[in-house]
C-alpha cells in the first residue's frame, strides 16, 4: 500500500509540473536616473511565448516602513500620484496617451506601494 502511495505521489508530482522542461527567460535590466532623481528600470524578456516584452518600472526606494505616524499613506499617495498628470501630460491625458499606444490602465499600467519600495 505504501509502494501505491509513493507511486500516485510522484506520478501526480508529473502531472502537475509537465514532462517538458522549464522555460528559459532571459531578461536585461537597464538601470536609469531621471532628471529629477527618480530611478527608472527598463527590463526587457525575451522567452518562449512573449518574443518582444518590456517592463519600466518607476522605484521610489521609500515604502510604507519609513513613513512616521503622521506620515502614513504618503508613500500610497504618490504611488497614485504617477499616473495623475504631469506638466507635458496634464491630468489624465498621460492615461489616454497610453492607451493609445495599446497599453490598457490597470492592466498593463498599475503601481504598487510594498515596505521598502514604492
Amino acid at each position: 500500500m505504501a509502494i501505491v502511495s509513493r507511486l500516485l505521489i510522484i506520478i501526480g508530482f508529473f502531472m502537475l509540473t509537465g514532462f517538458s522542461p522549464a522555460e528559459k527567460e532571459r531578461s536585461s535590466i537597464q538601470p536609469y536616473t531621471l532628471k529629477n532623481g527618480l530611478n527608472a528600470f527598463i527590463i526587457s524578456h525575451k522567452n518562449d511565448f512573449s518574443k518582444n516584452e518590456v517592463d519600466l518600472r518607476l522605484v521610489i526606494r521609500a515604502g510604507s516602513l519609513q513613513e512616521n505616524d503622521d506620515e502614513r499613506g504618503y508613500a500610497h499617495f504618490v504611488e497614485h500620484m504617477a499616473f495623475n498628470g504631469t506638466r507635458d501630460y496634464p491630468k489624465n491625458s498621460l492615461i489616454a496617451a497610453l492607451e493609445d499606444l495599446g497599453i490598457r490602465f490597470a492592466t498593463h499600467a498599475n503601481a504598487s506601494t510594498h515596505f521598502n519600495y514604492t
